[in-house]
């Protein structure tokens, strides 16, 4: 699922690696941290969707937030109430 590309991030990640949604469903997706250029830290990002193929970004962590903020904004037009849990979501 990872492009050829960005193998050699994965093999140097720094901490877990996490998949979520469903390569059968509509897709998922894998996101981790590593060290990038002059190590700097970076986040890898790969999605795989059943009907449009895949693709990868290495991100900075300003560009990661900003995402982070784009993704909640469409969370809130979209009317999703997050699941009761920890400041985090998990349950």
């Amino acid at each position: 699922m990872v492009p050829p590309q960005m193998q050699h991030a994965l093999r140097h990640h720094k901490g877990p690696v996490r998949s979520f949604g469903d390569r059968r469903g509509g897709g998922n997706a894998v996101v981790y941290l590593f060290a990038g250029q002059a190590g700097q830290p970076m986040i890898g990002l790969h999605a795989v969707g059943r009907w449009w193929g895949s693709g990868g970004a290495a991100l900075r962590l300003a560009e990661v937030w900003r995402l982070a903020r784009h993704l909640d904004e469409l969370l809130h037009q979209a009317g999703f109430t997050p699941p009761q849990g920890d400041d985090h979501g998990r349950q």
